[in-house]
């Protein structure tokens, strides 16, 4: 799907390519329709558990630990969108769950055009994460 963003147009489909082969993450859903915008494009990610860096083994009946692997999965995200994507892109990115079945950390992740208010790209990710799972 193309998305305005600004002066330019970007494929949603390449966004997914880039995180699919040039990062840890997969894409799981393209949500760029369910933001009901046409100047945001929103992923939902997943990484699996040995993918994500920590000095400790996954627990998930340890909270510590357990949080600590949600935190580096959102940083790490957080990394790679800022390496990638220009200082005109801005995004909000939120790990909403822990799939004990894949073994996986599940993310969801939103961009715009600096033009966008974080506010209304906040409110944007807000309800996909009502919206998923």
């Amino acid at each position: 799907m193309y998305v305005v963003f600004g002066d330019e147009v970007l494929d949603s489909n390449e966004v997914i390519d880039l995180f699919n082969n040039e990062s840890d993450f997969f894409v799981e859903t393209d949500l760029t329709k369910s933001t009901k915008r046409e100047d945001v494009i929103a992923l939902k990610l997943k990484i699996n558990i040995e993918d994500i860096y920590s000095d400790s083994k996954f627990n998930q009946y340890n909270e510590e630990i357990f949080e600590e692997y949600l935190d580096n999965a959102e940083e790490m995200i957080t990394d790679f969108v800022e390496i990638n994507f220009d200082y005109k892109k801005r995004f909000v990115t939120s790990v909403y769950k822990w799939e004990e079945l894949d073994n996986s950390i599940y993310l969801i992740v939103a961009f715009s055009d600096i033009s966008l208010p974080l506010l209304k790209l906040n409110d944007v990710l807000n309800r996909l994460l009502k919206q998923n799972d």
